[in-house]
């Protein structure tokens, strides 16, 4: 019924294996967790002070593919789906613009740090941040559905360089220097005992 809250115990396609830990329904039983593209079934969100309590994806070891520097512009071009959320990334401010706000609230739902009955309704004044050397860099102002003191509005974004023969190049993206900060933000954020700026 709506509002329940279920325990999963599995999930196969689009139907979930459930048992009921709150709410009205069938002690146990099977349900469909999508209908034409309409989520039926969601994620239960623990709020803390600070949002959503995340629950990041599964641990995974990425082995770095071996990649001749030739093949690297031709590789990117495919935009492949990323490895831990398993959907596609803009790398350009450009592509942040022209993907969108769908996108955004896509990648914000599968972090974690956005509720799935909230969403991203603008993306604004987009444009290129100049400073530091990992990366390239953006920033842009966003708008939400709901607004939530835990949500900020000014958000900043790295990218990859573009492909090319420099020394940061090779850093950032052939030697794989970029990934351990990644795993970080995903994994770890929440454990340190020193501040970090919020991973989205």
């Amino acid at each position: 019924s709506t509002g329940a809250v279920v325990e999963q115990l599995a999930l196969k396609g689009d139907r979930l294996h459930y048992k009921l830990r709150k709410g009205t329904g069938p002690e146990e039983g099977w349900v469909s967790i999508k209908l034409t593209g309409k989520d039926l079934v969601v994620p239960w969100v623990e709020m803390g002070e600070n949002g959503p309590k995340r629950r990041p994806p599964a641990w995974k070891v990425v082995k770095q593919p071996q990649i001749e520097f030739g093949q690297m512009k031709e590789v990117a071009s495919k935009n492949d789906p990323g490895d831990y959320y398993g959907i596609k990334f803009p790398y350009t401010k450009d592509m942040i613009v022209e993907m969108g706000p769908e996108w955004l609230t896509q990648a914000f739902h599968k972090s974690g740090v956005l509720p799935r009955d909230n969403a991203v309704t603008k993306i604004s004044d987009a444009k290129e941040f100049v400073g530091g050397g990992a990366g390239l860099k953006c920033t842009f102002t966003v708008e939400y559905k709901k607004d939530e003191p835990y949500l900020h509005k000014k958000l900043f974004c790295k990218l990859p360089h573009k492909p090319g023969g420099s020394d940061r190049y090779f850093v950032s993206c052939m030697w794989n220097h970029d990934r351990p900060e990644i795993v970080f933000n995903i994994y770890l954020q929440e454990s340190v005992s020193f501040r970090v700026p919020k991973f989205y």
